[in-house]
């Protein structure tokens, strides 16, 4: 046999390889950069659960940024901790999760973080110019979220450094197919 030790043929030691996968995947960025339709292909391309961390939000933030007002820390710390509790879980049960969510400043993604490995979670962090931004939003209507508060987005934007090994930059202007694949990848890759 092939491939096998010598040691453990002599022993009967049985020779199991288990391929561990990465559990959770947060796909970043600011508003309309591509989060959901690249965090959804992901998650298909992939086998895992998509979870779009909007829909975390409490009442009060989705009141407020329908009005047009930026949320601040303490509006998104409850969001911030609805969301973590899913990532510890997801981990917990091995299972795979790809969840949509800004993480626009590096505290945020500190927190989702937490002490989770770059074996356990990573973040593919979308970068978009504000033009496109704006023009994503404006085309799509969101809910809850209207075009106007995409400036703030960019104002409280703290882009990922070299200090954060959780976290990856990709060009979320790409082409569609090609950047779902590239972070498909990123996500199923052993460190």
């Amino acid at each position: 046999m092939e491939g096998i030790c010598e040691y453990c043929m002599r022993k009967s030691i049985p020779l199991e390889i288990k391929v561990v996968l990465m559990s959770v995947l947060i796909v970043a960025g600011v508003s309309s950069s591509g989060k959901t339709t690249v965090g959804r292909g992901v998650a298909e391309q992939s086998g895992a659960r998509f979870l779009d961390a909007d829909d975390l939000h409490p009442a009060s933030n989705v009141a407020k940024m329908h009005a047009g007002v930026p949320l601040n820390d303490d509006d998104r710390e409850p969001w911030l901790d609805a969301i973590r509790e899913r990532i510890v879980q997801a981990i917990a049960d091995q299972q795979r999760l790809v969840i949509a969510a800004s993480c626009l400043e590096r505290g945020h993604r500190r927190h989702l973080i937490g002490d989770s490995s770059p074996a356990d979670l990573r973040i593919a962090f979308l970068v978009v110019s504000y033009q496109t931004a704006f023009e994503r939003a404006h085309a799509r209507h969101h809910a809850f979220f209207p075009e106007t508060l995409v400036k703030s987005q960019f104002a409280t934007l703290e882009l990922p450094g070299p200090d954060e090994p959780n976290v990856r930059i990709f060009d979320g202007e790409a082409n569609l197919e090609p950047l779902i694949d590239e972070i498909s990848s990123y996500f199923s890759s052993p460190i």
